[in-house]
């Protein structure tokens, strides 16, 4: 995952989380995730990370099992919170079955 500090001043990454809820509309309507999860070490990137203005952070969490199967069944969203807002900034992911050759 990538975020980019776009704002007028400097911004600290905090946490990044995950939000797993049964459907896009789930998240959109009710706002309360199934499961929440929290990366604990996004490597490359680190938490916290104070941003600059026009600076991009890089952080990555495992993907297993358990997350395949969250992002196959609902919807799973990934992102960041950060000092500068009270939400955090989401992105869903969306992972495909492997192709059969």
């Amino acid at each position: 995952m990538k975020a980019s500090n776009v704002g007028q001043a400097k911004t600290t990454i905090t946490h990044v989380v995950g939000f797993h809820y049964t459907s896009p509309a789930h998240k959109f309507l009710l706002r309360k995730p199934l499961k929440s999860i929290v990366v604990l070490d996004p490597k490359p990137g680190a938490v916290p990370h104070e941003l600059d203005v026009g600076e991009r952070w890089l952080g990555m969490m495992e993907q297993n099992e358990e997350i395949e199967e969250l992002s196959r069944n609902g919807a799973l969203y990934v992102g960041v919170f950060h000092s500068s807002g009270k939400r955090p900034k989401l992105q869903r992911v969306i992972i495909l079955a492997p192709s059969a050759a």
